[in-house]
């Protein structure tokens, strides 16, 4: 992986740290341990992975499996799929990530007939990944790929929980909630998640193809209504309204009998991220504060940050799904970027040298292509020195730019892996 660092001063540190928790984030290993499970019948299986960490989800599994793959179908980002030699008896198909395009539609219906096509009996080992709601997106009837993709992108901005996007999701959308396993009609199905949910809801990662939905018509109501999108696409708010008074093409809830030859197992999450960056912290001598499964504001979560260091020599570590709300839609940044610079100007305040740094394992920290960025005392003097005031683009979201302009991002790529976001900061 070819990473872009910032210019702090403190950049061994930031790469450190952030090299440890890529690393720790990798999915490859717990795939191959998961693949390799011998409580599993030792026979043919089919190979099916969808999400940002498909590749080398899959990867892992052919090099587990081998022979025993009798057919393979991946769906990834594309310019992945473009470089990636898919192995023998494995199809690969693109789709893109945030918005859905048509080849996600095209991906969805390739999936659909993999997982129901009865000429192969071969139970199926499915390896899903954060994304996987994008990326196979199938509108139910009436709902357009414009209007998923205009609901998607307002929620988004409207500072909508990944729960409550997928519980939306789930009920305009013919593969989510489960209704994927339904096409399975009994058939053995072995589901492995590389989750980026908080609390690791098997029914939210991916919007739960597989899973017994615990989401209503009735919640993703209640959902519109509370962020003022209610009225925002009308063809959404009359399939919505129609399935909660009618109860017609619900998601199927737990005890589904039609989903019970089907099994969940989450090979990591957000927790292994934070521990890695523990680890490294802690190796480099620092009194560590941690902190998992965090949700909300990400300025209220730099707040939090800040309030952990308890002195010199002292870090704190919060991993979790910071969210960013009322975007104006000429702001420019994502989650990661905006707590790190509502940090840096709460650290500017305390006495001593201090370093903030934020990373989304996935890659990109919200429409951005940044994984993240670091600051430190001299990032917010080349700021102000480039006529940049750092709390004013906190205030209009326009945390890209100031970073862009001071040369603190933190850029990788696509990572092959999905465990939401870290944030750490050191006091010295």
């Amino acid at each position: 992986m070819n990473i872009s660092w910032p210019h702090v001063v403190q950049v061994d540190t930031v790469r450190c740290v952030v090299e440890q928790v890529l690393k720790a984030t990798d999915p490859s290993p717990p795939t191959r341990a998961w693949c390799c499970d011998t409580s599993r019948p030792n026979g043919p299986v089919r190979l099916l992975a969808f999400g940002k960490a498909s590749i080398s989800m899959a990867e892992a599994a052919f090099s587990a499996l081998g022979n025993r793959i009798s057919s393979g179908l991946v769906i990834g980002y594309p310019d992945q799929i473009a470089s990636w030699s898919a192995p023998p008896r494995c199809s690969a198909l693109p789709a893109d990530h945030p918005l859905p395009t048509q080849r996600n539609i095209i991906a969805a219906n390739r999936v659909r007939d993999f997982v129901a096509d009865r000429s192969n009996p071969d139970p199926i080992l499915a390896l899903i990944s954060g994304g996987g709601s994008s990326m196979l997106t199938s509108p139910a009837p009436g709902i357009s790929l414009d209007d998923i993709r205009t609901l998607s992108n307002a929620l988004m901005r409207a500072g909508a929980t990944i729960e409550e996007l997928n519980a939306v999701r789930k009920h305009i959308d013919t593969i989510k909630g489960g209704r994927l396993g339904l096409a399975a009609n009994g058939l053995r199905v072995d589901v492995a998640l590389l989750s980026d949910v908080i609390g690791d809801r098997i029914d939210t990662i991916a919007s739960g193809p597989f899973a017994p939905d615990q989401t209503t018509f009735s919640d993703a109501l209640t959902i519109l209504q509370r962020t003022g999108l209610l009225g925002l696409v009308p063809s959404v708010t009359a399939h919505l309204e129609h399935g909660h008074r009618t109860g017609i093409g619900e998601t199927p809830k737990p005890g589904c009998p039609e989903l019970a030859s089907i099994s969940h197992t989450i090979l990591a999450g957000n927790t292994s991220a934070a521990t890695a960056a523990d680890h490294a912290l802690r190796g480099l001598h620092l009194n560590t504060a941690v902190r998992t499964e965090w949700t909300g504001e990400s300025d209220e979560l730099a707040k939090e940050l800040v309030a952990s260091l308890v002195g010199p020599n002292s870090a704190a570590v919060i991993a979790g799904e910071p969210t960013v709300s009322n975007v104006a839609p000429d702001a420019r940044g994502g989650p990661v970027q905006q707590a790190v610079l509502a940090a840096a100007i709460l650290l500017e305040k305390l006495a001593g040298d201090w370093l903030v740094c934020g990373v989304a394992t996935d890659g990109f920290d919200g429409p951005t292509d940044a994984a993240g960025a670091a600051m430190d005392q001299t990032s917010l003097y080349t700021a102000r020195a480039l006529d940049l005031d750092p709390q004013q683009c906190l205030h209009e979201h326009r945390s890209y730019p100031l970073f862009k302009a001071i040369k603190t991002h933190i850029q990788t790529g696509p990572t092959g892996t999905n465990i939401n976001d870290v944030l750490f900061a050191i006091r010295w």
